[in-house]
């Protein structure tokens, strides 16, 4: 996973989130339920694919926008966050 803000890349863990990921990596986000389902850490996807369990915190405009749920998000390859 590479991070668009400040550059930074590393390995994603299969058995953890992006938002677990990101977590572990110090790069704090806002979060809420931490369920996919109030949207809080909305972030945008650049590039690359990810396995979402739910999408019911994002709106179709945000769907299709490339933004995805890091609470319930896990790459599927390299993938670059706007985060």
């Amino acid at each position: 996973m590479k991070l668009s803000r400040s550059a930074v890349a590393y390995k994603v863990s299969a058995e953890e989130t992006v938002l677990e990921s990101l977590e572990r990596h110090g790069v704090l986000i806002p979060t809420g339920c931490r369920h996919g389902e109030c949207g809080t850490c909305t972030r945008r996807l650049l590039s690359g694919k990810v396995q979402m369990e739910t999408e019911e915190g994002l709106t179709d405009a945000l769907r299709s926008r490339g933004f995805i749920l890091p609470c319930v998000s896990r790459p599927v390859g390299d993938i670059t966050v706007d985060a």
